[in-house]
């Protein structure tokens, strides 16, 4: 041995790093190479930004200049491009490389303060919050970790304090305020959503979007190029703006900056928030929903009061208007709409609900990852079923309303304190729904009125079961109030609730 230190290395390309469900961690040839790989493994905001990161590869091996582009190509040739291009970049994606490190900003170095990298996982603890068990508790993170850590922080990190306000990487750059939500996150957790194949390589082919689909959506957009090909080089000048207003700079947003150094994390704010604006102010992203909302844009969130599937007629209100949001779902179901040989897509729907408290954006108790599959029949672009759909949603939601009434009654009888019992009780009964919610969606297509009313009554009992768990049955007065209370999902009586109360008025 001459005593010579070997150069630490990470190579993206042959190290595993990509989370693979039923399987591990893989590296990024061996995803292209093994087409069976299914899904994506990894937390929700994993699927999101792996997802854009594998499509920000694709469109930079394959140009697809129309949907006959489109359709021919194979996974197959989408693999081949893509391990051909890798190739000849594979210099790029080294996460130790002395002078371009992956993903990171080596100018950083010396001007930053330092922090641990675990200040990019949500799940784990900082601060002066209280580590409940092991999962929250901070740890030494795997280079693997470290990847996946700094590639969702680009574009999905929070707005807050930690990062370093004053360090830049170009000395004319007039910093704006280190605090800005995450572009991916927006203010308290976009809901994304995007095609699913039967494969991860298909899921990406589904979500391409072509040169003409990019054209008619936003005209004044190129397709740009990756940033391990031209990292910016500055925050708000012309790299940053070179970058930023690409679809790939959209598709993989670089609104933080990041350094890895002797194990510790150097950040700070990234290409400017007036390059990436919010949804309030012009921004527009292929996997998220906006609305407008009389005169007011607004966005899809994730909730979990308002879990994915009771979005759903929201997010696919594309089916019977023409609306151009989310493009990875509206654009992707355009070039396959017309086939009769596909019956169904899939669509993913998640992310993470984050709150927010002046200006500090954090993963509280009432927060978590949001994450939902489904099967949606083709049938509802040709048919009423959309429509009938919509209707049985509109009556489940008719009996989460009657149960909340309900146990607000029995609490009221007895003139006793509600102690967030009715709020408890519905959420009950959205949690016991949510796993019958591809069942609902196959309801739609049923055309025999006895088997929607049989599971309009299954859906009524499951109701009165959340009613009678937060109502207890023991006193006489209790007793009283439980039996007057009792859910009535009968229309005829609210319709004479209602003329009952107009009447007075």
């Amino acid at each position: 041995m001459d005593g010579s230190t070997a150069r630490r290395s990470f190579d993206l390309l042959d190290d595993p790093w990509i989370p693979i469900a039923g399987v591990g961690d893989v590296s990024l040839t061996e995803l292209f190479k093994n087409l069976e790989y299914v899904r994506l493994g990894g937390t929700p905001v994993e699927k999101v930004v792996i997802l854009r990161f594998l499509l920000c590869i694709a469109h930079a091996s394959t140009p697809l200049p129309d949907v006959d582009a489109w359709s021919a190509l194979t996974p197959e040739k989408l693999a081949a491009n893509a391990l051909e291009y890798l190739e000849k970049w594979k210099d790029r994606f080294d996460l130790y490389d002395e002078k371009r490190p992956f993903l990171q900003f080596p100018q950083l170095r010396g001007q930053c303060e330092k922090s641990s990298p675990n200040r990019l996982s949500l799940n784990i603890a900082g601060g002066n919050k209280t580590v409940l068990t092991q999962w929250s508790a901070g740890k030494e993170c795997s280079d693997a970790e470290l990847v996946r850590s700094i590639l969702c922080g680009s574009g999905y990190g929070m707005g807050g304090k930690k990062y370093d306000k004053n360090a830049k990487i170009a000395p004319e750059t007039v910093k704006g305020s280190s605090g800005s939500q995450g572009t991916l996150t927006g203010y308290i957790g976009y809901l994304h959503s995007f095609l699913l194949g039967s494969t991860i390589l298909e899921t990406v082919r589904l979500n391409m979007l072509t040169e003409e689909d990019l054209r008619e959506l936003r005209p004044e957009m190129p397709l740009g190029r990756p940033f391990w090909e031209e990292m910016p080089t500055d925050e708000n000048g012309v790299t940053a703006k070179r970058y930023s207003s690409g679809y790939l700079g959209i598709l993989f947003p670089m609104d933080k900056f990041f350094c890895l150094e002797d194990g510790d994390l150097l950040m700070t704010q990234g290409i400017s928030n007036e390059l990436y604006p919010s949804h309030k102010n012009g921004q527009w992203d292929p996997g998220i929903t906006l609305y407008l909302d009389k005169k007011d844009m607004k966005a899809r969130w994730c909730s979990m009061e308002r879990t994915p599937w009771r979005q759903l007629t929201g997010l696919l209100q594309f089916i019977n208007t023409k609306d151009t949001m989310p493009a990875f779902v509206v654009r992707g179901t355009d070039k396959f709409r017309h086939d009769p040989k596909i019956q169904e897509f899939g669509l993913w729907a998640g992310g993470v609900a984050v709150s927010t408290n002046s200006g500090e954006q954090y993963v509280s108790g009432k927060n978590d990852y949001v994450n939902s599959e489904f099967l949606i029949p083709m049938e509802w672009f040709r048919t009423d079923s959309w429509k009938a759909f919509g209707i049985l949603m509109d009556e489940i939601e008719r009996y989460a309303s009657i149960l909340w009434k309900s146990v607000t009654a029995f609490y009221s009888k007895q003139m006793v304190a509600e102690p967030g019992q009715r709020e408890s009780a519905v959420r009950l009964f959205w949690e016991r729904m949510e796993p019958q919610a591809q069942s609902v969606i196959e309801l739609s297509e049923e055309t025999d009125p006895e088997v929607v009313e049989n599971a309009k009554k299954s859906w009524q009992k499951l109701a009165v079961s959340c009613y009678r768990e937060f109502c207890p049955c023991v006193t006489p007065r209790q007793m009283q109030a439980y039996v007057q209370c009792m859910p009535n999902f009968s229309e005829k009586k609210e319709t004479k609730e209602k003329k009952k109360k107009e009447g007075k008025k």
